[in-house]
């Protein structure tokens, strides 16, 4: 689907693409001249966020994540978004997550649209850092919930839950760092000296929101490691001491069978023959019971 907005009086274009077919391909290769590799960098779903510029067609590419409204097996993830400007024209290109980009920008136009191509870019990606705050705000809120869940009690269910929010959360400070490092790319580009005092105003505005986003999700990602460990720490000690009390329960049942198994032989043993002879096997029973109770607990504390 092939979307066609102008602006800045009608000098700029805007032209959104999403999930666009063979036909729309085409479409883009004959009427605007995008070439195979800029729509293969558009169309590819796993695109590593970068920026390139083109001197000899003065075009320029810029693939950035943007975050994924839905949530994929209990967490959130980042998919890449394609911006190409070249001229007075303004591409933005991805699949069906993405689209809802599309409103995101055309409520930017209408709030203002004389603006040039490259203000128009800043904006938008200043809106798509923007909304990635909501989501670790989000995680937050969820691994707060675990931790309560947690110290109620230390469950292999509940760390599994944590470890999906660590797994999702490894999806956004991937596409934190990669955001946050093209963007200071784009100052190495020679296009960079072109742009307008406020065009380099509102660039580094969005530097500076990838960059808070890039540094919450690593804090929130060093939490969550330690939670994880402070309670796989708790899980294990509790399983040392089970296995302990196992261990001395073990111990302890067989001085029954020892005492008993003495005074079932063909043996003269003393107290052997009297009356109530199973009460002294009882009181030894308990005597020695007693005293590898005492030194166990001793050895174990």
């Amino acid at each position: 689907m092939i979307k066609q907005t102008t602006f800045c009086h009608g000098q700029n274009e805007w032209i959104h693409v999403t999930d666009a077919n063979k036909d729309e391909l085409d479409r883009l290769r004959a009427d605007y001249a995008l070439d195979d590799e800029m729509l293969g960098y558009a169309l590819d779903r796993h695109e590593r966020a970068h920026v390139e510029y083109d001197a000899v067609s003065n075009t320029f590419l810029l693939v950035y994540n943007v975050p994924d409204q839905h949530e994929v097996h209990g967490h959130f993830a980042a998919v890449p978004l394609t911006f190409i400007i070249r001229g007075e024209r303004i591409f933005t290109i991805g699949g069906a997550k993405a689209d809802y980009v599309c409103d995101l920008l055309a409520a930017q136009l209408e709030a203002d649209d004389d603006i040039s191509a490259f203000q128009f870019l800043f904006e938008g990606l200043f809106i798509l850092t923007e909304s990635f705050f909501p989501l670790i705000e989000k995680v937050d809120e969820k691994r707060q919930d675990v931790a309560d869940r947690l110290r109620r009690k230390a469950t292999k269910a509940n760390l599994l839950v944590l470890s999906d929010l660590e797994t999702g959360l490894v999806y956004l400070v991937t596409a934190a760092k990669q955001n946050a490092m093209v963007l200071e790319q784009f100052k190495l580009q020679p296009l960079f000296r072109g742009l307008n005092a406020k065009e380099r105003e509102r660039l580094n505005d969005v530097i500076i929101e990838a960059q808070q986003f890039s540094e919450m999700t690593q804090t929130t990602s060093q939490i969550m490691d330690q939670l994880n460990s402070t309670y796989t720490n708790v899980l294990n000690n509790e399983l040392n001491d089970t296995m302990k009390l196992m261990t001395v329960w073990s111990l302890l049942l067989t001085v029954p069978t020892i005492v008993t198994g003495f005074y079932g032989m063909n043996v003269d043993l003393p107290f052997a023959k009297t009356t109530g002879a199973w009460v002294i096997t009882m009181i030894i029973t308990i005597l020695l019971s007693v005293v590898m109770a005492v030194v166990l607990y001793r050895r174990i504390k």
